[in-house]
């Protein structure tokens, strides 16, 4: 049991937040969190917001808490530019999005264990991305043919240790790629980063993410429809924790079925990508990271 209380600090005290006020005195109430403070450029002549003491940006810093979020999806890149920019913050303590459900005691523990997410797709970057942590993986914004990823994971240490070389520039693929997108090898596997406007970027960023691997916590994720691809992954032991998901029933350990409720391939992926999101999702991601999902394993026993 939690011996104390996640500490947190709110940033802005508008109509999101005091409609998730409930749920957050709720969770105050059970000894989950304490509230330390809400974070305005305003202050109020009582000095508190909504009972809770008002704190102007700049005093951050000497503030005693465990995380700072904020409720407000319309402005939380500028909050969080802002606040990257304080002198004498701690960059990893700022939550990128709004969810007054999220279980701060296993976001904080996912936070600390810095996991670098191996993915075949943009599912590992939207992971991060609806987590609001900091992206410890090159595997953002592109995608790797399955064929080339199962090669890549019998031998991720040596891919890694390869660099870019530039091959071609590609057309867009769907209506969520750029016009014109840039591939380049690692040896023999070809990389596409359908999300970058030029070769150099492309580059310059997986070098760049390359650099924060963590090679002490490792998940890796594909999707797939051809069995012999789910087998082989399943076979795969160079990571951590693993899962394959697939749009039929599967007995594989390592892998869980994604409903397809249409015939485009472009569905069912987006059904693949919705498990990224963090609540209302089939698949429990803390589970995926720390324990199991249903009957299935989705991580390795042996390095659990």
């Amino acid at each position: 049991m939690q011996n104390k209380p996640i500490r947190l600090l709110i940033w802005g005290g508008g109509l999101n937040f005091r409609r998730a006020l409930p749920l957050l005195r709720s969770r105050e109430q059970s000894g989950e969190i304490q509230i330390v403070g809400v974070v305005d450029h305003i202050r109020p002549e009582s000095g508190l917001i909504n009972g809770y003491p008002h704190i102007m940006p700049k005093d951050i810093p000497v503030q005693d808490y465990d995380f700072l979020q904020t409720f407000s999806p319309k402005n939380k890149r500028e909050i969080r530019d802002e606040y990257m920019k304080i002198p004498g913050i701690d960059r990893g303590k700022f939550i990128d999005h709004v969810f007054p459900e999220l279980d701060m005691e296993k976001y904080g523990q996912l936070v600390n264990d810095r996991p670098t997410i191996f993915s075949s797709s943009c599912w590992g970057g939207l992971i991060y991305y609806h987590l609001g942590m900091e992206c410890f993986s090159p595997f953002k914004n592109l995608w790797i043919h399955e064929t080339d990823f199962l090669k890549f994971l019998h031998d991720p240490r040596g891919y890694m240790a390869e660099d870019p070389v530039p091959d071609h520039m590609r057309r867009a693929q769907t209506k969520h790629d750029v016009d014109l997108f840039p591939v380049f090898r690692l040896g023999d596997i070809a990389i596409n980063c359908n999300h970058s406007q030029s070769m150099e970027e492309a580059i310059s960023d997986w070098l760049r993410r390359r650099k924060r691997i963590n090679w002490d916590f490792t998940l890796a994720q594909m999707n797939t429809r051809i069995h012999s691809s789910e087998r082989e992954f399943n076979l795969i032991d160079t990571v951590d924790r693993k899962i394959c998901m697939v749009p039929y029933k599967t007995t594989e350990p390592y892998s869980v079925q994604i409903p397809q409720n249409a015939d485009e391939e472009s569905i069912w992926r987006m059904n693949v990508n919705a498990t990224a999101f963090p609540f209302n999702n089939p698949i429990d991601i803390y589970s995926l990271f720390y324990g199991e999902w249903k009957d299935n394993p989705c991580y390795d026993h042996k390095h659990a």
